[in-house]
């Protein structure tokens, strides 16, 4: 396995579901975040939180602008101009409110994907089991994990990836879902054998 350096990856999911299973990415990450569901858990610092907030809402409010103004038809013949460097563009004001709407989500989409990429955690090349990949992930990413019973020896078989450690430990609670059983509490991570 690959350790990441903890410096350069932050290796802990920006978004967290109520379920125990976390949010599964789109081809990987973000399907919970872009299927309206969203909840930002405690993993990201709060400055990224307060960020992505504050991004999600101007998005939120452009939209509706946009939305609202491309009913008054005489808008759709005015136009705004936007002056960039040596770049000159007219645009309608509700055209403008809706790419920039997009944009602003298209620039959260790409820095999640930048910070959490698809597999920057991955587990292969051995069997691991689930005590050193709790070491691992407690490691590279600060969760808390708690292992019950003789559940610590329980030997991962398969090639396990994730963008994170929450997207870890729910590959592993759905392939081994007939012989774990994994719960979630405020602030850890149980698993346990099922009798």
């Amino acid at each position: 396995m690959r350790i990441p350096d903890p410096k350069e990856k932050n290796h802990n999911c920006p978004l967290r579901s109520n379920h125990h299973v976390f949010p599964h990415p789109i081809k990987g990450k973000y399907h919970a975040f872009l299927s309206g569901v969203p909840r930002l858990g405690a993993e990201l610092s709060d400055l990224d939180r307060t960020g992505l907030m504050v991004a999600m809402i101007a998005a939120a409010i452009l939209l509706l602008v946009g939305l609202g103004l491309s009913f008054h038809l005489n808008l759709w013949q005015a136009l705004t101009e936007i002056i960039y460097d040596k770049v000159h563009l007219k645009l309608p004001p509700p055209l403008l409110c809706l790419l920039t709407c997009f944009a602003v989500l298209g620039g959260i989409y790409g820095w999640l994907n930048n910070h959490y990429p698809a597999d920057s955690l991955i587990f292969k090349d051995k069997p691991w089991t689930l005590g050193e990949i709790k070491q691992r992930l407690e490691t590279v990413s600060g969760v808390d994990i708690q292992l019950k019973g003789d559940v610590a020896s329980f030997t991962i078989d398969r090639r396990i990836s994730g963008a994170c450690a929450a997207d870890v430990l729910k590959a592993i609670c759905d392939h081994y879902r007939d012989q774990l059983i994994c719960r979630n509490e405020p602030a850890r991570t149980i698993i346990e054998r099922k009798p």
